[in-house]
């Protein structure tokens, strides 16, 4: 097996949020939300953290790991840059805003090995450490069964939606091998009173127990070149627009329909995510009351 990696993405803007939101200190002695990812990633096992940033990010993403983690932190910063295209692609000129998750990840792939795993997850969501546990057992099957393109963590859509507004999903649906067969977005997703999911764009109904994507994917190095040629075809038609992004569970919707595998896991794990800034006081309870029950130790410090 090779090097076992987790990459954060982490160059979003955070426009619902208003700032950004992958760098806001949620827990106690100023932990980011990442910061608890990476200290479950490598208690499962992962080796190396890769984050992908935008570079006006670079030194406070650098200073803080080096004050919560100490200097024995394998990590690699990745830039977006979103001048760096598939060949005979150019950004528009007055295009400022990042490609999307696609592209975040497409952008390292010069720095995963021809034999490496990896585990992918946004810097905003807290996903917990059995979900960590079972990514790195389920990782390595895809050395051994060549026919599986990748993974995705499926968590219960009724434990993954804010109090303060509703939120788009990506609902899974599955055959009975738990087969990926296609990823359906939800939009303005809430909790009824009656226990049910309803959206309030279009007035459906869902179970609280269907699985959704949190964007907690397991892949190897053979993905890229699926990722690149996806997004070659999203800019072929919307290689022009200033604001048009590419997110990975269309890409990986392409994939299956191409006659990818992609396998769910579904998993009892606790979700946290900051959609909305009225969020914040949630989830900083949530995480001063993980370290009160000795879940997480006061100091994340390797050494």
């Amino acid at each position: 097996m090779g090097q076992l990696n987790l990459v954060i993405l982490a160059a979003g803007l955070g426009s619902r949020f208003k700032g950004n939101k992958q760098c806001v200190s949620v827990g106690p002695q100023g932990k980011w939300l990442l910061d608890y990812s990476i200290y479950d990633a490598l208690k499962a096992g992962f080796k190396r953290i890769i984050l992908v940033i935008r570079e006006e990010l670079r030194a406070e993403v650098t200073e803080h790991f080096c004050s919560v983690f100490g200097d024995d932190l394998n990590f690699e910063l990745v830039v977006q840059d979103i001048d760096q295209l598939p060949e005979n692609y150019k950004r528009p000129e007055l295009r400022k805003k990042p490609w999307g998750t696609v592209h975040a990840l497409w952008s390292i792939r010069n720095v995963i090995g021809p034999h490496d795993l990896f585990a992918s997850i946004n810097a905003d969501d807290f996903y917990g450490r059995e979900a960590f546990m079972q990514m790195t057992a389920e990782l390595s099957i895809l050395e051994e069964e060549r026919v599986l393109s990748g993974f995705l963590m499926g968590y219960q859509l009724g434990r993954s939606l804010s109090a303060h507004g509703g939120v788009t999903r990506g609902i899974c649906k599955l055959n009975e091998q738990r087969e990926l067969l296609e990823i359906v977005e939800c939009r303005d997703l809430v909790m009824t009173e009656e226990g049910k999911v309803e959206s309030r764009s279009t007035s459906e109904y869902y179970s609280p127990n269907m699985l959704c994507s949190m964007n907690f994917w397991g892949f190897d190095a053979r993905i890229f070149e699926l990722l690149e040629a996806s997004f070659v075809d999203f800019l072929k038609e919307h290689g022009h627009s200033v604001t048009s992004e590419f997110v990975l569970p269309d890409a990986v919707n392409m994939m299956v329909k191409d006659h990818k595998k992609m396998m769910a896991i579904p998993t009892n794990s606790r979700w946290f995510g900051m959609t909305f800034r009225e969020d914040l006081a949630a989830i900083k309870k949530f995480l001063v009351d993980l370290e009160a029950n000795n879940e997480y130790p006061t100091s994340f410090r390797l050494s």
